[in-house]
């Protein structure tokens, strides 16, 4: 097995310590038209919240425009906030804020993280395709899927991803929300 996730049998390409944190593992991604309903409403707040700073002001909003406390703190936990980057080698995904359910969730937190650095190769797809399309689409996306934890296997979950931007027009962030279906989750995580 690869030294970045327990479920690969072997098959990464990337190269890391053993003792790199992982980021959590999505399969079964399929995209939906509309936030699911969901029973802590996190990804629907955010959403309603998102929709209204981008016609106030007219464009993308961007990291500054993110207000916690008019997010609401059921949003708060779920969140991270990941930057777009490109080098040489290509474009990448930087965690710029992971908030402390996913880190449950996944069993590490990924603050200042590379997707370079806690994806593994067969896991690439699934946890980055939906930055991409939303990026392609100029517009939020929302999605069904599993995310793996070490303790609990696969869990249920919705995801919503959100573009801000910097300077109103092109994407360079994200906001992620990946909330587990109700039930599917232990009471103690």
């Amino acid at each position: 097995m690869c030294n970045k996730c327990s479920i690969c049998s072997g098959s990464c390409q990337v190269s890391s310590a053993p003792s790199s944190p992982q980021i959590a593992r999505y399969r079964d991604l399929v995209r939906v038209e509309s936030p699911p309903e969901h029973h802590n409403n996190a990804i629907g707040q955010f959403d309603s919240y998102w929709r209204s700073l981008r016609e106030d002001l007219g464009r993308f909003p961007s990291r500054t425009h993110l207000d916690p406390i008019a997010m609401g703190a059921a949003i708060l936990p779920w969140l991270l906030l990941v930057e777009l980057r490109e080098d040489s080698e290509g474009m990448f995904l930087f965690y710029r804020l992971c908030g402390t359910e996913i880190a449950n969730l996944v069993g590490h937190d990924v603050t200042g993280k590379t997707s370079r650095e806690v994806i593994c190769d067969s896991n690439l797809k699934v946890i980055v395709e939906p930055y991409y399309f939303t990026l392609q689409e100029q517009q939020p996306s929302f999605w069904k899927t599993s995310v793996y934890h070490e303790v609990y296997s696969w869990r249920p979950a919705v995801r919503g991803v959100w573009p801000l931007s910097g300077c109103g027009e092109k994407i360079d962030m994200f906001v992620n929300l990946t909330v587990p279906v109700l039930g599917s989750m232990p009471k103690n995580l």
